[in-house]
């Protein structure tokens, strides 16, 4: 059984790595793929924020340089992928601060 990435599976370079480096993690078994969005912002390509608890997992926008791409982790438990989504938005925010 592969990992699916749910019904979209076209992604930017960053974006995609991104993805793959969360299937990577114990607690997640499935990302399924939203609408992608082409903007602006200030985030580096790769990025990963966590945006809100759904019904069945987390909502999260994965940073690429021709957008955003909102993405939904599936997890058996949810508190730990949320402790890890915050750890690493902080680390992000942090790392903005000092560039």
């Amino acid at each position: 059984m592969g990992q699916n990435f749910g019904k979209h599976k076209s992604l930017d370079k960053s974006a995609r790595t991104a993805a793959k480096n969360l299937l990577r993690l114990p607690f997640v078994y499935k990302v399924v793929l939203g609408p992608s969005i082409h903007c602006r912002h200030h985030y580096p390509p790769g990025a990963v924020k966590f945006q809100r608890v759904e019904n069945a997992g987390v909502r999260i926008n994965l940073f690429s340089g021709r957008g955003v791409t909102v993405a939904y982790l599936y997890s058996k438990n949810r508190e730990i992928l949320i402790d890890y989504l915050m750890k690493e938005q902080a680390a992000l925010e942090d790392e903005q601060v000092f560039e």
